[in-house]
């Protein structure tokens, strides 16, 4: 089967040419492509970044709160372990484990979480001394 043409459709190629002529470029997916010139690229790498700095402080928003409430959780089962230990017949050592494992688990998450904040800066010095 062949393709129709414009004008089969219904199409005016004036109107269409002098759109093009106009404005220079036709981007498919919407409006008129921008004029590349240095000050606009610029203007959207700045929109670029700071849209991506927005989207990094809103991971890393959650990524707070669900280790918020991950650890909140851990310990509370670790204090109802603690609390019925006795009845349940935990050992010395396991309490020890217990405990032990929890503080390193704690202190573990506090640090990934201080390395993901402090990363950005820590790249952007290593690119200024370089």
């Amino acid at each position: 089967m062949n393709n129709p043409l414009p004008s089969d459709l219904g199409i005016d190629m004036s109107d269409l040419m002098a759109s093009v002529a106009a404005t220079g470029a036709v981007n498919e997916a919407g409006p008129p492509l921008p004029d590349p010139d240095s000050s606009s690229l610029d203007d959207q790498k700045k929109e670029r970044e700071k849209r991506e700095h927005d989207q990094k402080l809103q991971h890393r928003g959650s990524l707070v709160v669900w280790v918020e409430w991950v650890t909140a959780l851990w310990m509370l089962a670790t204090f109802v372990l603690l609390f019925f230990s006795q009845c349940l017949g935990l050992s010395d050592t396991v309490l020890v484990t217990l405990i032990t494992t929890t503080m390193v688990e704690v202190l573990a998450l506090v640090v990934i979480l201080l390395k993901s904040y402090f990363k950005e800066e820590k790249e952007k010095e290593a690119e200024n001394n370089a």
